[in-house]
């Protein structure tokens, strides 16, 4: 049982195929899962998740999807997206009161779905806040 490439888990799944107990496991370690605790994240944005998030995006492979709980995430430092992955929000919040670059992505083929970002104190930099391509 173990991560596996989407080509991999859409092979288990063809017509006439029976996808065995381990096939089953596979898929299910290799999604994300939406539930705050697993991901060892505060969504209540009062504690920060760079970290946490920056190890997510780091574990994350090419072309993977990554979900993020709903929730504030706050983050204090900048997070580098390196591979190319969607990023699915649940109407997640991105947050800093620093002036930092939120997101810094490093990457070609890099979406980002139903994820909102905000300051909420401070003067606004455009040369320092939310994400830089």
């Amino acid at each position: 049982m173990s991560r596996q490439t989407i080509a991999i888990l859409k092979s288990y799944f063809t017509t006439g195929k029976l996808p065995t107990e381990i096939n089953f496991a596979d898929f299910i370690d290799s999604v994300s899962n939406l539930d705050s605790d697993s991901l060892n994240m505060d969504i209540t944005g009062l504690t920060d998740s760079s970290t946490e998030l920056q190890a997510i995006f780091d574990a994350a492979g090419n072309r993977d999807t990554v979900f993020l709980p709903k929730g504030i995430l706050l983050l204090s430092s900048t997070v580098v997206i390196s591979n190319e992955i969607k990023i699915v929000g649940q109407g997640t919040v991105m947050r800093t009161n620093t002036a930092i670059k939120m997101f810094q992505i490093d990457s070609d083929n890099v979406s980002i779905d139903n994820v909102h970002f905000e300051r909420f104190s401070g003067t606004k930099d455009f040369n320092q806040y939310g994400i830089h391509v």
